[in-house]
């Protein structure tokens, strides 16, 4: 029966070529033909007469299969954490430009801004601390 199966798998190579070609695309259409004849060769069907129907209902579960496992691989591939490489050049010098415009933006704050800002970013420190470290009266709006 062996011989005749595989007979039959060759003949049926081309037609079931182009169902996994619809199923699963051109890049793992192979790989899912040579999955379904390896199922056919470990667990043949009872009747090889009709087996092309029997094969694409294989390639099909197969193709279902292969579809939930790259949907889970996409999943898993988009929730991990990538690894951030280097910034192209373009985006570090947009960086390195905000920086120094922040930079001169809070070097030209008159007192006593300049030091409640640096007091508040750099020291951590709360708008009430700052008031009464600077002795200065704390507006109602700085609470937000």
């Amino acid at each position: 029966m062996r011989p005749k199966l595989e007979a039959e798998l060759t003949a049926h190579a081309h037609a079931l070529r182009a169902l996994a070609r619809i199923l699963v695309g051109d890049a793992s259409a192979d790989d899912l033909v040579q999955d379904t004849a390896l199922a056919a060769l470990q667990s043949p069907p009872l009747r090889v007469e009709s087996l092309r129907g029997w094969l694409a209902q294989v390639l099909r579960r197969l193709a279902s299969n292969h579809r939930r496992g790259e949907a889970r691989r996409r999943r898993r591939e988009h929730g991990a954490d990538s690894p951030r490489g280097p910034e192209p050049a373009a985006r570090i010098a947009e960086h390195h430009d905000a920086v120094q415009r922040v930079t001169a933006a809070l070097l030209a704050l008159p007192e006593p801004y300049h030091g409640t800002v640096l007091l508040r970013f750099f020291e951590d420190l709360t708008p009430t601390a700052i008031a009464e470290m600077t002795e200065l009266r704390l507006p109602t709006d700085w609470n937000r």
